[in-house]
């Protein structure tokens, strides 16, 4: 009889894990179809990148499309106000005024920091995923050979609120995201006709 009672508890326990497992790659997905079915997404994030002997902080707005990125650093206080734009697959960055100096962890720029994670979210292989107490981790690979990174992705109620990118054995940057938005053309077409009428 004890037998006969061990199966069924051990088919519970396999078919809850098989759950748990579906849960979490829902979450990726749907989170990139989403992505995919609008013009690009708009966050906050505050990062801090190691360059082994020191580390850096900055706070930036980001504007993510599939062509380009848009920055805008908020801190810290010396940087704030300075706009840049990420494009391409070596994420060269260009600035508008005022050019901001910043090494490069390993070989990325922190911030070429959130077009790395738009592109992990849009087209990276995921290539494994878990839970991690309340959140669902994420983990994705972008490149190849010693170029390739690892960009891990804490999602909380189906959105991502932090994650790190890394290379190699070392975690390069980490960061926290906040404030997340979609973009789509109809409200960027908007926002520009308020800017041209003078609208607040």
């Amino acid at each position: 009889m004890r037998r006969l009672l061990a199966v069924p508890m051990l088919l519970i326990l396999l078919l809850c894990a098989c759950g748990s497992t579906e849960l979490s790659a829902r979450t990726p997905v749907r989170f990139r179809s989403e992505l995919l079915g609008k013009d690009g997404c708009s966050f906050s994030t505050a990062l801090t990148a190691d360059f082994g002997t020191y580390t850096r902080d900055f706070t930036l707005d980001c504007s993510c499309t599939r062509e380009e990125t848009k920055l805008t650093v908020r801190l810290p206080e010396e940087a704030a106000g300075i706009t840049g734009t990420v494009s391409g697959k070596n994420a060269e960055i260009s600035f508008l005024d005022t050019v901001l100096a910043v090494e490069q962890c390993s070989s990325v720029s922190p911030l070429a920091l959130p077009g790395i994670l738009y592109q992990a979210w849009t087209e990276g292989y995921i290539s494994s995923m878990s839970k991690d107490g309340e959140l669902e981790k994420t983990e994705y690979t972008l490149g190849q050979g010693t170029q390739q990174l690892w960009v891990l992705t804490w999602f909380q109620e189906g959105q991502p609120i932090r994650a790190e990118v890394s290379q190699g054995e070392n975690t390069i940057i980490s960061c926290t995201i906040e404030n997340l938005v979609y973009i789509t053309k109809e409200a960027e077409n908007h926002e520009s006709a308020e800017e041209n009428l003078g609208g607040d």
